[in-house]
């Protein structure tokens, strides 16, 4: 197995992360899955970096892509606010 030479999802785009959920939603992408099976799939990003996914179940894998796209939202949400009172 290969080791995540960066930041494991946090380095993943929202969109690399939304589409391993499509895939996963549309039944394309079994659960669990193995590296080979992202990169069979064009999600060669996702497989160096998606060590966490692999061998989680179908509720697993939504649950830690959902939460991290809406902690994403959280930050930016948070930024924008505080950015705006500094103004």
């Amino acid at each position: 197995m290969m080791k995540s030479k960066s930041g494991g999802l946090s380095s993943l785009s929202d969109e690399q992360l939304k589409a391993v959920l499509r895939r996963v939603y549309s039944k394309e992408l079994p659960c669990p899955f193995k590296r080979s099976d992202l990169l069979l799939r064009g999600l060669n990003a996702v497989a160096e970096e998606g060590d966490l996914l692999f061998g989680l179940d179908e509720l697993g894998v939504k649950a830690v892509i959902t939460a991290v796209i809406s902690e994403r939202r959280s930050v930016q949400q948070k930024l924008k606010i505080y950015g705006k009172h500094q103004q």
